[in-house]
């Protein structure tokens, strides 16, 4: 059996697998309005340490 592994992802890696077919410019507002748009998932983000706009 295959051990599964927790990692994290880079944006640039989030967009590539979430929309394959956009361009980088489209799939990073795309992946940013979806979590802009979902409260727990924000949630989650925050409490993960993410903070929006941190480079």
């Amino acid at each position: 059996m295959k051990k599964k592994v927790n990692r994290s992802y880079s944006h640039k890696e989030l967009f590539c697998l979430y929309f394959p077919g956009s361009t980088l410019h489209s799939a990073s507002t795309q992946l940013s309005k979806w979590i802009t748009r979902d409260k727990e998932l924000r949630e989650v983000l925050a409490g993960a340490g993410y903070i929006p706009r941190q480079r």
